[in-house]
């Protein structure tokens, strides 16, 4: 097994399917993968009494930048505080990022 094939970039793009009209418009997610220093860095605690916020909170953290989202005529920016108001207003977007983080071939250099 050659090794270059199967290395892993730090993250990668999620296109986000507009759950409405089930098209791509544009935005866009990336994400950091499970073995960066951003998601090794997460405080994540292992409460389950918390376990949304926990997963927020994971979401929020290995987030590294969202494209092409808007909050009516205000374009969403890359700070923590668009990414926590994005998830915390469209929280089906968390479980897509957990779709797409789970799967380790997304983050592939030579897919």
């Amino acid at each position: 097994m050659n090794i270059e094939n199967i290395k892993l970039k730090d993250s990668a793009v999620m296109e986000v399917i507009n759950p409405l009209t089930g098209k791509f418009e544009g935005a866009t997610i990336e994400i950091f993968n499970r073995y960066s220093d951003e998601y090794r860095s997460a405080k994540v605690v292992k409460d389950f009494t918390s376990i949304s916020n926990n997963i927020l909170d994971l979401c929020i953290a290995i987030t590294k930048e969202i494209k092409g989202f808007k909050d009516g005529d205000r374009e969403l920016t890359s700070s923590k505080e668009d990414i926590a108001f994005l998830y915390k207003s469209c929280p089906f977007l968390l479980d897509d990022i957990d779709k797409f983080f789970s799967e380790k071939s997304n983050f592939f250099l030579n897919p």
